[in-house]
């Protein structure tokens, strides 16, 4: 998530961002967004990025080449490139072209933008946890189904499955509750589904299972596919860490963990969590299986309907 304006005399005279994996970067994007008639004020126009301008060859040709193509005699930067390959590079070669350049304005909201990628390049997805839970802190009756929020707040959890890669859950959650684990409320694509089945022995009549959307199976078995759609991931090493590079690995970049409280738990205690959104509901379940418990920094709430969200950071 990265965006780029171009400035002259107050006016915004071209805008872009970083729109897909592989496709140019915000700031390219921005310049060539400048209509003709305004093409030759770009020398004389500033360009504010959010992220440091990358410098090396990838998907695409290094940014920070492009402005001084364009003979771009400003540039304000909001945060340095996090990767170590990349950081500062760009600013020093700018800077030894003669740009006036500024960094670290906005830094912190910037470095916000890009907590997904900071966590790519630890090689594992950035991780999402969510969950209800009861006025007196259970997350659901043992061994049965139990709804706890509204529409509001299912359609927004809808909205959250478009935005990531991946959705994982437990064997039980997959037994119990029989989720489709689509965007089906909600515009857009649904992600892949990750279902953990060690033995192998969830039935294949499950909602997870159906071809609404791409299925991935971690077990500890050695299985051929079972479709298009469905695909077998053997692991050996079932700790949270080993089974984040598992998903690193099949390019998954982002992951909603919707699982039950064993798994929830195993990456709250093994601090592999970057965000937890928990809903706070009206609702008394006085027994049952009790809600994680979980430290970090309340980054926002707020209230749909009777349901209220939190937004926790992991600062750790």
């Amino acid at each position: 998530m990265v965006g780029s304006v171009l400035v002259h005399n107050h006016r915004i005279i071209g805008e872009g961002f970083h729109e897909a994996f592989g496709q140019a970067h915000g700031e390219r994007n921005a310049i060539n967004s400048v209509l003709p008639k305004d093409r030759n004020l770009i020398k004389k126009a500033t360009l504010y990025i959010t992220l440091e301008p990358c410098s090396r060859h990838s998907k695409t040709p290094p940014c920070v080449n492009y402005i001084l193509e364009n003979q771009i005699s400003k540039v304000v930067i909001g945060a340095l490139d996090p990767n170590p390959l990349e950081k500062g590079r760009s600013i020093k070669l700018l800077k030894s072209q003669g740009i006036e350049l500024t960094s670290g304005i906005l830094e912190s909201e910037c470095n916000a933008l890009i907590r997904p990628f900071q966590a790519n390049l630890r090689k594992r997805p950035y991780i999402i946890l969510k969950w209800a839970q009861s006025k007196d802190g259970y997350m659901s009756r043992k061994g049965e189904r139990t709804k706890l929020t509204n529409v509001y707040s299912d359609t927004l959890v809808h909205r959250w499955r478009s935005e990531v890669d991946a959705i994982m859950i437990g064997t039980n959650t997959a037994q119990i509750d029989n989720p489709k684990l689509t965007t089906r409320h909600w515009p857009g694509d649904s992600p892949k589904r990750i279902v953990i089945d060690k033995q192998a022995k969830l039935s294949k009549s499950l909602q997870i299972f159906n071809n609404d959307a791409p299925t991935l199976i971690l077990t500890e078995q050695t299985l051929p596919e079972l479709s298009e759609t469905t695909k077998y991931i053997r692991l050996e090493d079932w700790g949270p860490s080993n089974i984040a590079r598992a998903l690193f690995e099949e390019d998954i970049f982002t992951l909603l963990i919707e699982g039950g409280r064993k798994l929830l738990n195993s990456f709250i205690e093994s601090n592999l969590w970057d965000e937890a959104r928990i809903f706070n509901t009206s609702k008394l379940l006085k027994t049952g299986l009790r809600s994680p418990n979980i430290q970090g920094k309340v980054r926002t709430k707020s209230t749909f309907s009777l349901d209220n969200l939190v937004v926790m950071e992991n600062l750790t």
